[in-house]
């Protein structure tokens, strides 16, 4: 049974604001001050107490967590707030967000990139927060105070009980582990450049990077194992190996003993081994490629396992920033009831939330200075608003659920008029993905709302047709259309392995399933199809069918002509 929500959490926030000096007027006071660095002293009969935090941000932390907690029954994972600098955020931006990781030249050019957008006048972020166990939130030390009570609200709160609870992270990703295998990863990297030579290293990340789309498991992973258990499996798999006799067949690789029978009969007249569909390419690479040594194969599969812990997050997008901004919403509007902010801090909130939310029309522009120094127009709009959108149906639900119309009533069913929002939020968290989301919870009000309808492109015949808009059926085809717009096959393409043919040229064959017509671009796939030999050794080919996988509709392979793989 869910924890029933505390209606004494406010007392709670006054018994702890009561412990300090002036403890109700703090937050205000921090305002007034303009530093989210304001002193906070403890009254003498609480001195001692080692629990009650020490500083303004701990205590803005604490209070938000009683009423996130106590009110609502959010559970997150501890907090850890550090405070870095404009430079510190870009670094922690183009190296993917993680404080520990290993070094490559693509991640100083997206240093570099941040760095002359910053110095253009460009925004930064207010945030980063790491899904891990404690979650840590960076937080930019020249935010206001109210900027420092709203980010902790959206990223302790808001991202830190998305990760804690929604089923995809829970299923793919280990928060209390990441921080150990980015540091392991560093590390054998590392020890890897100072052996094999930086260039052997870099070559190798540059081909790992080239197929980072290609290195997920779909289905959820194992449970991981322990220490004590990692380290058991090394030393039975080593003595497994010394006592096999040297063996050419891919067959002990790929598929388990008892598999070696049935994958030997699926084999077709042209003597190709059958694969299967594994789509994990990167992955498969690193255990199945003939000649890799074994401390690349192990850096290929650290680098899969870090581009495994970032799935979920390329899934929820929209729900996660929209799950975040929702709650910093009513966390901060609670904060305001209880008194503890003042009008002026409301209004900069106000004014950040709408700013974040912003949804700029397909034809929107802005007057900007042009580089000769003259103002100019341009046009600002960039795609859907992850923010705007997830927040949108978020607002929407709670709406259905408390104030429902009759049209409501006809497409919501299950949840018009239920009263319970609270847990209505909660089971979209828990069980929902941004695709299936959206063509759950998008209502045609929100569909007007963003003027929202349906564009088929022609491409054979050369036009553009407006296909649905704002009635009955048109509803259920853009809410299909945009659902589909975040499915992972129509932004990734769907490549898996086909056939190994090890009795002749050892060529590995990849199978591209087209989808909606959508064909590769040639230029992206020969390049990472060089990759792919580079790691491989032997001819790769990649041939595309359609989605019956009937009919082969193109082929591409590497060697093509006589090339160099290295960077110029």
């Amino acid at each position: 049974m869910p924890k029933k929500s505390n209606p004494d959490y406010k007392d709670k926030v006054f018994a702890l604001l009561d412990c300090y000096e002036n403890g109700r007027e703090l937050f205000r006071k921090a305002d007034e001050a303009k530093t989210w660095d304001y002193p906070i002293t403890l009254k003498d009969e609480h001195k001692n107490d080692p629990k009650l935090p020490d500083n303004w941000l701990g205590l803005v932390e604490r209070v938000i967590s009683i009423i996130a907690k106590e009110k609502y029954n959010l559970s997150t994972y501890d907090n850890r707030i550090e405070i870095i600098t404009a430079g510190q955020m870009m670094d922690a931006i183009a190296n993917i967000g993680l404080p520990i990781g290993y070094e490559h030249w693509s991640f100083g050019k997206n240093r570099i990139a941040q760095e002359k957008q910053y110095d253009a006048g460009g925004g930064m972020a207010y945030e980063i927060v790491i899904n891990s166990a404690p979650s840590i939130a960076y937080c930019m030390e020249g935010n206001t105070p109210l900027m420092q009570i709203l980010v902790i609200a959206h990223a302790c709160f808001g991202h830190n009980n998305f990760f804690h609870d929604n089923y995809l992270f829970k299923e793919h990703t280990d928060a209390h582990s990441i921080f150990d295998f980015s540091l392991n990863l560093r590390n054998l990297i590392r020890a890897c450049e100072d052996k094999y030579g930086i260039q052997e290293v870099e070559e190798l990340i540059d081909s790992c990077h080239a197929l980072k789309y290609h290195a997920i498991n779909r289905t959820a992973p194992p449970p991981r194992k322990t220490a004590a258990e990692l380290e058991e499996k090394a030393r039975q798999n080593y003595l497994e190996r010394a006592s096999q006799k040297p063996t050419s067949s891919i067959y002990s690789k790929i598929l388990p003993k008892e598999d070696f029978t049935k994958a030997a009969n699926d084999n077709d007249n042209d003597g190709g081994i059958n694969l299967g569909m594994e789509e994990n390419i990167l992955m498969f690479l690193a255990n199945n490629a003939p000649h890799l040594p074994e401390w690349k194969r192990d850096i290929m599969r650290g680098i899969a396992g870090i581009q495994q812990y970032f799935y979920p997050q390329g899934l929820t997008q929209v729900m996660n920033e929209g799950w975040a901004s929702s709650w910093h919403y009513t966390l901060v509007h609670d904060l305001s009831d209880l008194g503890l902010l003042n009008d002026s801090m409301m209004m900069e909130f106000s004014d950040s939330h709408t700013s974040v939310l912003f949804q700029p029309k397909f034809d929107e522009t802005r007057t900007i200075m042009g580089p000769d120094g003259q103002p100019k127009k341009v046009n600002i709009y960039n795609g859907i608003n992850p923010y705007a959108l997830g927040f949108g149906i978020f607002a929407d639900i709670k709406r259905i659920c408390m104030e429902p119309t009759e049209e409501d009533k006809k497409w919501f069913p299950d949840i018009a008029g239920n009263g319970d929002w609270l847990s209505t939020w909660k089971f979209a968290r828990d069980n929902f993905k941004d695709e299936s989301f959206i063509l759950q919870y998008l209502s045609p009000k929100l569909m007007r709302d963003f003027e929202f309808f349906a564009i088929h492109d022609d491409a054979e015949n050369e036009y553009f047709e407006i296909n649905a808009i704002d009635s009955k059926e048109g509803f259920e085809n853009v809410r299909a259309d945009l659902s589909a717009q975040y499915r992972r096959s129509d932004i990734i393409p769907r490549i898996g392995t086909f056939k190994y043919y090890d009795k002749t040229d050892r060529r590995l064959v990849l199978r591209h399933i087209e989808q909606d017509g959508k064909p590769l671009d040639k230029k992206d796939t020969d390049a990472v199809l060089k990759h792919i030999y580079r790691l491989w050794g032997h001819p790769v080919i990649i041939e595309t069918v359609d989605e019956d996988m009937e009919k082969t509709k193109g082929r591409l392979s590497c060697p093509e002509n006589i090339f160099s793989l290295r960077r110029r």
